[in-house]
């Protein structure tokens, strides 16, 4: 989709619950959970409480010699050059 590894870490993340039912956050498009739910998937909105279902991701991207380092900002991640 052509996005930079930050703005790839920070897309809206999905998860299973405990029923094997998809999970995603909120900020996931009305139009997409209704297409799931109409293709045969369970899909859910994540509430508040349920944000903690979603893991995280922490990223280096190597193009030649040049290094970019990415941490989800949802979690108590750091990323750093050395």
């Amino acid at each position: 989709y052509s996005l930079t590894l930050d703005q790839a870490v920070a897309l809206p993340r999905w998860s299973m619950d405990i029923g094997n039912n998809f999970v995603v956050e909120p900020e996931i498009a009305d139009s997409i959970v209704d297409a799931l739910n109409a293709s045969g998937f369970t899909v859910k909105k994540a509430t508040a409480e349920q944000r903690f279902f979603f893991g995280s991701a922490e990223c280096i991207e190597i193009c030649d010699r040049h290094f970019t380092a990415v941490a989800d900002y949802r979690r108590d991640a750091r990323a750093a050059a050395i």
